[in-house]
């Protein structure tokens, strides 16, 4: 399948929503505790110091409130080159429902 891992970037402007605000959501959403395979792994990448910081930060509170001490699996590492997906990827879920 390639050494590539299925994911988003999220552009945002932090005057209307900030990186805590997207963070808890990130993590209310899914569960971090189990890796998948390279391709579907849980994974946040960073742009500079102050997200890792914030990432790495949120990420240990979430592994002691709620998953109990357990290690979260999720990758922290800094972004690549992000490469869209061909089109017939994109909204994949409303093309195929007819929505």
């Amino acid at each position: 399948m390639g050494d590539h891992t299925e994911s988003v970037l999220v552009e945002y402007d932090p005057t209307q929503v900030s990186l805590e605000q997207l963070l808890n959501k990130f993590w209310n959403e899914h569960s971090p505790l189990s890796r998948g395979s390279k391709q579907y792994q849980s994974g946040i990448w960073y742009f500079n110091a102050q997200q890792k910081s914030t990432i790495a930060a949120y990420a240990g509170n979430a592994s002691e409130t709620k998953y109990g001490g357990r290690q979260i699996k999720t990758v922290i590492q800094p972004a690549g080159t992000f490469y869209r997906a061909e089109e017939y990827h994109q909204k994949f879920l409303l093309k195929r429902n007819g929505r």
